[in-house]
């Protein structure tokens, strides 16, 4: 068992580099992207949007427009563009009630948020600008 990192995640942080690269001077659009990293159209766009809605980006509309960050990459923790793609990072318990060993479940729970709390505070100190190396 690793770490699963979904491909919109990696999507995203792809197309965070590429606007962080070109700057504020203008929207980058989709096809940019896709032709810079051999990228799904459709995929990219998807994430994009996404992101748009989660106010993570600027959505420029007409014959020049595109996408463009709203913030700045080193101010985006990785804990909100995880969030704002896959929804909250939470542990769940699987089994369902009256399943399993009550004392075993409880402490297993425990552990597990325990784990996740670490997680959630170790994304949220890592800036997306951070994760991508620049």
């Amino acid at each position: 068992m690793g770490l699963h990192l979904s491909k919109a995640l990696v999507y995203a942080l792809h197309a965070l580099d590429y606007m962080h690269e070109k700057g504020a001077e203008r929207p980058v659009m989709v096809r940019e992207i896709c032709e810079k990293y051999s990228f799904s159209y459709d995929t990219v766009l998807s994430v994009l949007r996404r992101l748009s809605r989660g106010k993570l980006l600027t959505t420029h509309r007409g014959i020049k427009g595109g996408f463009s960050l709203r913030y700045p990459l080193k101010s985006i923790s990785l804990l909100t563009l995880v969030e704002t793609l896959e929804g909250p990072v939470e542990s769940i318990d699987p089994l369902q009630t009256g399943v399993g060993n009550t004392r075993v479940k409880r402490a297993v729970v425990k552990n597990a948020t325990k784990i996740n709390d670490a997680f959630r505070k170790h994304l949220q100190s890592t800036s997306c600008l951070k994760m991508i190396g620049s």
